[in-house]
């Protein structure tokens, strides 16, 4: 049984993911978010849309696992993590630790990373938001970004200021929400 809007099958006939993986970006974005929220629940997507994601290009290769599942560095520190909105990462909020969301839907918390504990806590894009979201708003904070010092940098999104590690090369490392101080 098909889908008739997206293509996607449920049922034997194929995996979502092949399915997933045959449907074009741009366009087709948006219906792959509607049919995941749809079939996942809102905000609770599975690991393999990350492979999906669109508009990636300013990311390097190691972006996305960073942000949505968060990473042990080459010394042994758990770093990233910055939205839970994916299940089965290796990222999770300590029990007791998560702060209530600012008028944004941005929130903090202390996370380990595959049992590693982070040192700082992270900050989190709104729970609400779907993966592809939290990439259009780190995109959006790029194009207008500025620097802070280094290759740090700021930009805004729907009122949020997103904060940025760039490469030399110019490439998003790692980006994350700034949860606004009361």
């Amino acid at each position: 049984m098909r889908n008739s809007n997206t293509g996607l099958s449920h049922g034997t006939a194929g995996s979502p993911q092949e399915s997933i993986e045959s449907l074009e970006y741009g366009a087709k974005v948006q219906e792959i978010e509607n049919c995941l929220k749809e079939e996942f629940g809102r905000s609770e997507y599975p690991k393999e849309v990350l492979s999906s994601l669109g508009n990636t290009e300013h990311f390097t290769e190691g972006t996305a696992k960073h942000i949505f599942e968060g990473t042990i560095n080459d010394k042994g520190k758990a770093v990233g993590y910055h939205y839970e909105g994916i299940r089965n990462t290796g990222g999770r909020i300590i029990p007791g630790t998560k702060t209530l969301p600012d008028k944004h839907g941005v929130y903090e918390g202390n996370v380990a990373v595959n049992g590693v504990t982070k040192k700082v806590a992270s900050s989190f894009f709104p729970r609400e938001w779907s993966p592809q979201q939290v990439v259009n708003a780190i995109n959006e904070a790029y194009g207008n970004k500025v620097n802070n010092f280094g290759n740090r940098y700021k930009g805004y999104s729907q009122g949020i200021q997103i904060e940025m590690f760039l490469t030399p090369e110019g490439k998003i490392k790692s980006a994350y929400p700034i949860k606004e101080k009361k």
